[in-house]
């Protein structure tokens, strides 16, 4: 596995089922991310569904990103949250 991807990993299932045991059933789910603006906006589009996808690390934008033609030598099994455009 690609040792930045490796570094990049961040939470489990177990994890977030973990971090969601006291949340009540009805609650949306957002997905927090920076807009990449000039003041660095938190944006959270609602997640609109959640797939068992692969990722491989980007050089292209310095981070893990889904290898959704699933080519990638050093892809990793991973839980997706696909949220709407």
């Amino acid at each position: 596995m690609n040792e930045n991807l490796k570094r990049n990993l961040g939470m489990t299932v177990g994890d977030l089922r973990a971090a969601l045991r006291s949340l009540p059933d009805n609650l949306p789910v957002h997905f927090a991310h920076d807009y990449g603006d000039h003041c660095h906006t938190t944006v959270a589009p609602p997640v609109q569904s959640v797939t068992r996808g692969a990722v491989a690390w980007s050089d292209y934008c310095s981070s893990p990103a889904v290898d959704e033609a699933g080519t990638a030598e050093d892809a990793t099994a991973a839980v997706i949250l696909e949220v709407s455009a």
